[in-house]
């Protein structure tokens, strides 16, 4: 199930303990993953994530986890090249 960047920042706020409201997240993301079984409310009426919402929070970790550790690479390859051609510049 491909979640929509609105439900994919209600996962982040609720992992994280930030206020949906102050991302702008609006009540009816909230009953939408609520219906797809990704959140419940906990005995405080708070918003908590249920075990396939934990599930789904860890996958887009890891998918920003790769995509933060490919961009680095990108980088280094970079800087790695500019420092091959100064050398070939003064040799």
């Amino acid at each position: 199930m491909a979640l929509t960047a609105p439900e994919r920042t209600l996962l982040f706020c609720i992992g994280s303990g930030t206020d949906r409201r102050r991302a702008g997240v609006m009540s009816e993301i909230v009953t939408a993953l609520g219906v797809t079984g990704l959140l419940v409310r906990d005995t405080f009426s708070w918003l908590a994530l249920t075990n396939d919402g934990r599930a789904a929070l860890w996958v887009l970790l890891q998918k920003l986890r790769a995509a933060l550790l490919i961009s680095r690479l990108g980088e280094l390859s970079r800087i790695v090249s500019s420092k091959a051609d100064i050398r070939n510049e003064l040799s």
